[in-house]
């Protein structure tokens, strides 16, 4: 008979084959390296939830130990998918040699389970109970601690990647979202090691029957993996490849091609899409955008903006909303709307954004301003 331990597992299998399915057919993916780094990850995960399935393993029996090796040491993968997935998005592909490095724990750990039953002992295991002998004695204990230091320090560094990221995103979009800041990754993947760590801990004192420390094992570690699963591949099918233009905008603008007439004449180009065509009135808009429509690289377009407006991309793009907003409401276009309604028919969709920028342009709140003009 089934236990609920069992139907977790089953409905973490079924949405792994369906997101897996939905990332590879999803239209909006076009860059397959992001897609399999991403079906990497939640298959690892997919790895973890074996490993509260099976608990042990018959060492003659060589396809089952194999299985459970794997899955008793998928934890050591977490942390490089994480990071493949991000640099996937940010900085291209890491190379294969890289990847081979980043993966020699799991490899080594792997490789001692199968030549070692000690290898393949749960972390929840039967015995003395003191902290002592859980830290020293037991094989599965020391093989947590180096998985949680493993992911601790991956997460910590994919943390750095996106923070970094995130202060560039003004340049190339314009307004900040958690897609393109990549921030719903940055709060999933604190959810995760949260619990991930309160487990490690949890385990220093495990009290209680057997019974108890496997429904225990159950919370901390099967319903935030299958909550990672869903979350994951909810926000991965949407998720736009998004470069990491910090580095090579240091490169790009130090060897600047782009002569002083060339970058007026674009300049030029530029505003004149965005006044007749009006594209700064879509909140989504971003660089690739407006690059497509200069018939233009995104980036000679970011460059020639930087010179000859002296702003980054959000910034020049609002410039053209706050000139909207004032324009319209001088020709009373929308007289029965709220102010922040006018503001959102002008592009913005951020109200402290509209009402800090309009502030520090005129010197006075949009309110003070309708007055005057009314």
């Amino acid at each position: 008979m089934f236990s609920l331990n069992d139907l977790f597992i089953a409905m973490g299998f079924a949405w792994i084959l369906s997101s897996s399915v939905q990332l590879l057919v999803n239209k909006k993916n076009k860059e397959s390296e992001a897609v399999s780094e991403a079906i990497f990850l939640i298959s690892i995960f997919g790895w973890t939830l074996v490993d509260n399935f099976i608990k042990t393993a018959d060492m003659s029996n060589f396809l089952l130990t194999f299985i459970l090796s794997v899955s008793r040491n998928s934890y050591f993968l977490i942390g490089p998918a994480l990071l493949f997935y991000v640099s996937s998005l940010l900085s291209g592909r890491i190379k294969n040699f890289q990847k081979i490095v980043h993966l020699l724990p799991f490899f080594i750990a792997t490789a001692y389970s199968l030549v070692s039953s000690a290898g393949l002992e749960p972390v929840i295991a039967t015995g003395p109970k003191n902290v002592e002998s859980i830290i020293f004695l037991r094989p599965g204990f020391k093989r947590e601690s180096l998985a949680l230091i493993s992911q601790w320090g991956y997460s910590l560094y994919t943390f750095l990647l996106i923070r970094r990221h995130a202060g560039t995103v003004v340049d190339f979009y314009s307004r900040k979202t958690i897609q393109n800041t990549l921030f719903w990754l940055f709060y999933l993947i604190v959810f995760y090691i949260a619990f991930f760590t309160t487990d490690f801990f949890v385990l220093l004192f495990p009290g209680g029957s057997e019974s108890q420390r496997l429904t225990v094992s159950m919370a901390l570690r099967i319903i935030p993996s299958l909550s990672f699963i869903f979350l994951f591949s909810s926000f991965a099918q949407n998720q736009p490849i998004i470069r990491d233009e910090k580095v090579l905008d240091d490169v790009k603008y130090r060897n600047s091609a782009i002569s002083d007439t060339d970058s007026k004449r674009i300049f030029a180009q530029i505003e004149t899409i965005l006044n007749k065509k009006k594209l700064y009135l879509d909140t989504d808009i971003n660089l690739d955008d407006l690059a497509r429509e200069a018939g233009e690289t995104r980036h000679r377009v970011s460059e020639v903006i930087n010179r000859e407006s002296g702003q980054k991309f959000y910034s020049y793009i609002n410039g053209f909303r706050l000139a909207e907003f004032i324009s319209a409401v001088k020709e009373n276009r929308f007289p029965d709307y709220t102010v922040i309604a006018i503001a959102l028919e002008c592009g913005f969709k951020s109200q402290s954004a509209f009402y800090n920028l309009f502030k520090a342009k005129t010197g006075m709140t949009p309110r003070e301003f309708i007055k005057k003009e009314t």
